[in-house]
């Protein structure tokens, strides 16, 4: 069963201070497997990436306008804001929460998603790491700092993928590794889920934070016409 963050901002904050004097080492695994960020920027527009296998037909990645506004602001907050799952009805998927795994992956730190919805979420995935071996050990180190969270996974449920698969497989291919705290919108605020994702993304994880002006959206990728996929005729979803 979930468990119900019952925690105030007051106790959030507290517990800031012990992780800053206790800090939860996460080491990325290096591995030429992960995208580049342009690449990733590429197939959020549905343009072809540089490098093949970044994408995927069946894992839609493009972006409509109040997705792209939200990816460009998570990249200077280290975390991404979503609508519930961020599921979006035509896509059959959710095309937000993949990109920023995605960006998650390239820049080799976990993804941070705050869930808007009744109850708020907080859930931190691992995955982008890439190194299985120590995802039991951060879990169980983030548990004890903020206790009211539910692990969503264990290291025995995915026997089929080992350590050389976290090393040679596009992440989208690989299966999430979740940390999630709820929030009941009763006892607690989105001001304080808020507060939780910015202490994991910059105080836990260090996330690289891009400085960008707010108002700067990237413009489609220039890709000249072709025949071929990889000359860019195509689209990846």
């Amino acid at each position: 069963p979930v468990l119900c963050a019952r925690r105030s901002l007051t106790a959030i904050k507290n517990n800031i201070v012990a992780v800053e004097n206790e800090n939860i080492m996460m080491k990325a695994a290096e591995t030429s497997r992960r995208p580049s960020k342009d690449d990733v920027e590429r197939i959020s527009f549905g343009k072809p990436s540089k490098q093949k296998g970044v994408g995927s037909r069946g894992t839609p990645h493009r972006l409509n306008l109040d997705e792209r506004k939200s990816f460009e602001s998570a990249k200077r907050k280290g975390f991404v804001e979503l609508m519930g799952s961020g599921w979006r009805k035509e896509r059959r998927d959710a095309p937000l929460y993949n990109t920023w795994r995605n960006w998650c992956d390239a820049v080799a730190a976990p993804s941070i998603f705050l869930l808007k919805g009744l109850p708020d979420a907080v859930v931190l995935d691992l995955s982008p790491l890439r190194t299985l071996h120590q995802f039991g050990t951060i879990a169980q180190c983030l548990h004890e700092r903020y206790p009211n969270s539910d692990i969503l996974f264990s290291l025995d449920e995915h026997p089929e993928y080992h350590e050389e698969d976290w090393l040679q497989r596009p992440l989208h291919q690989l299966p999430r590794y979740e940390i999630l705290w709820n929030f009941d919108n009763l006892t607690s605020s989105r001001a304080d889920a808020k507060s939780l994702a910015k202490v994991l993304a910059l105080d836990i994880c260090n996330f690289p934070i891009l400085k960008t002006r707010s108002s700067s959206i990237p413009k489609t990728p220039r890709v000249k016409p072709g025949k071929s996929r990889r000359s860019g005729g195509y689209g990846i979803g």
